[in-house]
């Protein structure tokens, strides 16, 4: 996949650190479940890691940072169930509807997240759904979604199409887990699943249709 950044891409962790991380990220979500992302408390993920509070640090300077990281994590798990659903269907119409609907579902449920949204913390919610590096990866999952698509056959569009495409379909699908009231009927999956082939789709497909002209 091309990208947008020309920034050079960090080393990844050695597996000593990128285990470390990982048993982070997971003592952070249960942690988040638990007592809510505002509550938790770096001391007791540090002690529930089995990890110093210096390396906690060296790790995640912050609090935010850690539950931004935390949130791009689950967003991949969350586009992967989504590619899962999606991967039966066809056209690529269909594939985006289906993974979209599937992600706004996950989202909705996802027991932080729900929380989140239901807590009214205008903080907590820029710090995990809102995060610009929450937004940024989402933009990055969509793009290499749509490249994947490029490559098959099913769609036709160019880089900066699809990360402009790919971010408005993140913040649609954040709004929509935000604010979910809508003048559209998006009760059930399979309702997402027809909103997202009328008004999401078309999305990719006037990128498609500039590319063509």
């Amino acid at each position: 996949m091309q990208s947008l950044s020309t920034e050079i891409a960090p080393r990844p962790p050695s597996d000593g650190r990128a285990a470390a991380i990982d048993r982070i990220l997971g003592v952070a979500g249960d942690e988040a479940v638990r007592v809510g992302p505002e509550r938790i408390r770096m001391g007791e993920i540090a002690s529930r890691a089995h990890v110093s509070r210096a390396s906690l640090y060296r790790y995640f300077a912050s609090k935010d940072e850690l539950i931004r990281a935390w949130t791009t994590r689950e967003l991949e798990t969350i586009f992967a169930k989504a590619d899962e659903a999606a991967s039966r269907a066809g056209s690529f119409d269909d594939r985006l509807a289906i993974g979209f609907a599937n992600a706004l579902v996950s989202l909705r449920e996802h027991p932080v997240f729900r929380a989140v949204v239901a807590s009214n913390n205008t903080q907590i919610v820029r710090s995990t759904l809102e995060s610009g590096e929450a937004i940024d990866h989402a933009r990055e999952l969509m793009m290499e979604r749509f490249n994947e698509a490029v490559h098959a056959g099913r769609l036709s569009v160019g880089q900066f199409d699809a990360a402009m495409s790919g971010e408005l379909i993140a913040r649609l699908a954040v709004s929509l887990t935000v604010a979910p009231e809508t003048v559209g009927r998006l009760d059930s999956e399979e309702d997402v699943r027809e909103f997202a082939k009328q008004y999401i789709a078309p999305l990719a497909h006037g990128a498609d249709q500039a590319v063509a002209r």
